[in-house]
């Protein structure tokens, strides 16, 4: 999203589709008018461009009043309207001269000569002008003269719930954080830096980062005791939260922000922290003395565990039982920076264990000494990827497996909330979070970025990278969706359909394993799920150079294999030989650029395949048994796929983002159908 400051910037916009308004909070009301906008301009092939004001209308006109409280900040509102497509953010500075505008100034001078808009949309309420005095009628009468195309969102469809900023902020100043969530979708929070205070908490056993928060008009919630979680430079923490004027001391104190953060004991003066509060455990109130003080929080902290255990319950003894398997070899390097913020992050929910495939860098002798705790499995030899995990997961009794690669660099349990989303909805057999670059951490990584997909000929890309381009991660990718593959790198599966669907093929080696077993569960009627709002960081080519004629080879050949393996058998010789004259376009182009070990793979990996035809075609016929045994319902399989060709777009027309493809930003925010859960299938 490009956010501009100064209107004459969009007169390079292309049929602009436009809504106006504070949007405070970007609460579900406004999101249903937000989404109307981008939907309209992906239909007209516009843009859409979403107007706001700064300061606040309401700072300019009752400057004295001196009682604004924002729900969200202008940094904060760009963010969220970033996460739903927006493509340009008009900030206008709000003046006295603007605010007398009167209702026919503003909209034939600044809506119609300064936007150009082709269509609006706004809600059923909307006001404008000198005393607000303008309403939809005056839009709908210029509607009629044809200047632009206007939609009117009635009130049944924004308010199917009494959703409004004042609803919100009213939740706020009671200390009802959860009714403020369901009203914005999401937890409200605060931002600030931590500064120095009294160190009263530190004295008392219970340490804690005073916060500043960065916004003076930010609203504050009611004084008391919250539970929340929050994020210190990239990794997530849970704490309790104090807002109050610490009664109990002597002298009064202006309000301050205190938070113990649990399981923390780094030093964060001067760091910024974003805070999201999920629930109120009781007011503010003064003590006799610190002794009291001292029981009342440590009775909070175990009421803020309590709530904390509550929520993860559902992956409690009594509930399916998750086994992250770390498959290694030769990674020893990674095992010791990153094994330890799995234990942290995961360990207390989820059993680790390491799987390890014939090391010889001394792996298998650094886990027994440093991580004795870890359950570990030696495999005789290297099986590579596939056979690997193969023979680890045979052993491993659990209702779901999650993939890690030793090369994940893990900030937050995103394991528990992915899981809870597969057990309200049985038909998702996989998903993945979203996966960043751990040397770039604003760009997407090769290995899965925000989902995977394949093309009409079966090349795979990814939201967020297309063949060897990955992009930067500006928030486009943020919505939950219906993919065709999941990164082998960091997926969690259905640990009984994993194995009944046949697993990982051994021979595939590496590479391209994960979306052959994709490919099987979606023609069984399975979903394949990306849950981008997760995320973990990736190294990358840890154990293979993403440059190294190896993978070169092993991934023409098993492109191949998995093509022949799955697509329609109307469509699969046609295809097949399709791909063959693109390998050779694409020996061709190794040559041209002198990477003749790269052209040897190539033509290595046709004659393995070539030898390999008959048990491909073999394991064809076994693999449709399975599917039929297994299958859920009409194939998904066209789900995912994208009907043109990628390697045509990116050479020829140089298009090099998925968003970019044609037709591709509209299927982006098209939520996936989901079929009725299948009861049968829930794991016991």
């Amino acid at each position: 999203m490009e956010i501009i400051h100064n209107i004459d910037a969009l007169k390079h916009v292309k049929r602009p589709v436009v809504t106006i308004g504070s949007f405070d909070g970007v609460h579900l009301a406004h999101r249903k008018i937000i989404k109307k906008v981008v939907g309209i301009a992906e239909n007209i092939e516009g843009q859409s461009v979403i107007v706001t004001f700064d300061p606040h209308p309401r700072q300019v006109v009752y400057p004295q009043a001196g009682d604004l409280e924002l729900i969200s900040t202008m940094e904060e509102k760009a963010a969220l309207l970033a996460d739903l497509g927006v493509d340009f953010l008009l900030v206008v500075p709000f003046t006295i001269e603007f605010s007398r505008m009167s209702p026919e100034e503003y909209l034939e001078h600044f809506i119609i000569e300064g936007l150009h808009p082709k269509a609006i949309v706004l809600g059923y309420d909307h006001r404008f002008g000198l005393n607000r005095m303008g309403n939809i009628d005056l839009f709908e009468a210029y509607q009629k003269q044809g200047k632009f195309a206007f939609h009117v969102l009635p009130k049944q469809l924004i308010e199917d719930q009494t959703i409004s900023s004042s609803e919100i902020r009213r939740a706020l100043k009671v200390g009802n954080v959860e009714r403020a969530k369901a009203l914005l979708g999401r937890p409200y929070n605060i931002r600030g830096k931590v500064v120095r205070g009294m160190q009263v908490g530190r004295t008392l056993g219970f340490p804690t980062a005073n916060l500043k928060v960065s916004d003076p008009n930010k609203l504050i919630p009611a004084f008391g005791i919250y539970a929340v979680e929050l994020e210190v430079d990239d990794s997530e923490y849970k704490g309790m939260l104090y807002i109050g004027t610490k009664p109990t001391l002597e002298g009064k104190h202006h309000p301050v922000i205190e938070i113990h953060i649990f399981d923390f004991n780094r030093d964060v003066y001067g760091h910024e922290l974003n805070v999201r509060f999920l629930a109120f455990i009781r007011e503010d109130k003064k003590f006799d003395n610190l002794e009291e003080l001292k029981k009342a929080i440590e009775g909070d902290r175990s009421a803020v565990l309590s709530y904390f255990n509550k929520i993860t319950a559902p992956l409690s003894a009594s509930h399916p039982k998750t086994a992250v398997v770390i498959l290694n070899y030769n990674g020893l390097k990674y095992l010791k920076e990153f094994l330890p913020m799995i234990q942290q992050h995961l360990g207390r929910q989820h059993k680790i264990i390491i799987a390890d495939n014939a090391s010889t860098d001394a792996s298998v002798e650094y886990l027994q000494l440093e991580h004795p705790e870890v359950q570990l499995l030696e495999l005789p030899q290297n099986y590579g990827f596939a056979g690997g995990y193969n023979r680890a997961l045979e052993s491993i009794d659990a209702d779901y497996y999650v993939l890690l690669n030793s090369d994940i660099e893990v900030t937050s349990d995103w394991v528990t909330p992915i899981i809870s989303e597969m057990q309200k909805h049985p038909d998702i057999i996989c998903a993945q979070p979203r996966v960043i670059s751990w040397k770039e951490r604003d760009r997407f990584e090769y290995a899965g970025a925000a989902g995977g997909w394949i093309d009409a000929l079966g090349y795979p890309f990814c939201r967020g990278r297309i063949l060897e381009s990955t992009e930067l991660d500006k928030g486009q990718y943020q919505e939950d969706a219906e993919v065709f593959w999941a990164t082998g790198a960091a997926m969690i599966v259905r640990a009984r359909l994993f194995l009944e669907l046949g697993g990982f093929d051994d021979w595939f080696f590496a590479h391209q394993e994960e979306i052959d077993f994709c490919w099987r569960a979606k023609r069984a009627g399975y979903r394949v799920m990306a849950f981008p709002k997760y995320k973990i960081f990736h190294v990358g080519g840890g154990t293979l150079s993403y440059s190294s004629p190896r993978k070169t080879f092993l991934n023409f050949r098993n492109s191949l294999a998995m093509l022949l393996k799955n697509e329609q058998k109307k469509h699969v010789w046609w295809k097949f030989f399709a791909r063959l004259i693109l390998d050779g376009a694409a020996g061709g182009y190794f040559a041209f650029k002198g990477e003749f070990n790269q052209v040897w793979a190539v033509i290595r990996s046709h004659f393995s395949l070539y030898k390999h035809l008959p048990v491909i075609w073999r394991q064809r016929r076994t693999i449709n048994k399975k599917i039929e045994r297994n299958s859920i319902g009409p194939s998904r399989a066209d789900i995912g796929r994208y009907k043109g060709s990628i390697v045509f777009n990116y050479y020829f027309k140089g298009i090099h983002s998925f968003s970019g493809l044609p037709g591709m930003k509209k299927k982006r925010n098209t939520p996936p159908k989901e079929p009725s859960p299948q009861p049968h299938l829930i794991t016991k």
